[in-house]
């Protein structure tokens, strides 16, 4: 009897230990996606100001732009555009993992999608020396995506 109340007390040992990791693996995990979400925040508002100098400048705000200076500016401002999805996909995951976020699943072409999505890239392609394209070898079937409500 004695024995089956020791191993009773170490599986209950194990078991409340195991419940306080838990809780630490949650409050570590919401101190992450609070932490991402600040420092997101915090990143747009410096890409903003730079996307706005950088168009006034292409915009001659403050002069003439030789053609040397608009290919640099649109570079900037290519990569300010990339930087904001970027930092908008870590608020999304953010938003996910805290349950802020919700998703509409629905059928959608992906040919389409895909058309689209190459035309977004092939403009920071050309400003790169890169080449980006798109073909569909047969037909694509609709597919289940989600998209933020």
């Amino acid at each position: 009897m004695l024995n089956f109340v020791d191993r009773l007390a170490d599986h209950a040992a194990v078991s409340i230990s195991n419940a306080q990791l838990y809780e630490q693996v949650k409050r570590a995990n919401q101190a992450k996606s609070e932490f991402v979400s600040i420092v997101a925040h915090e990143l747009k508002l410096p890409m903003t100001s730079i996307k706005g100098y950088s168009d006034l400048l292409a915009m001659g705000a403050v002069g003439q732009v030789t053609e040397g200076q608009l290919s640099f500016l649109n570079t900037i401002r290519s990569n300010v555009e990339r930087m904001n999805t970027l930092v908008s996909d870590l608020l999304d995951i953010s938003r996910i993992e805290t349950g802020r976020l919700k998703l509409d699943i629905k059928r959608v072409a992906l040919s389409a999608s895909s058309k689209r999505r190459s035309a977004r890239y092939a403009s920071t392609s050309r400003t790169s020396n890169r080449r980006c394209g798109w073909t569909c070898l047969r037909v694509c079937p609709r597919s289940k995506v989600t998209s933020r409500v």
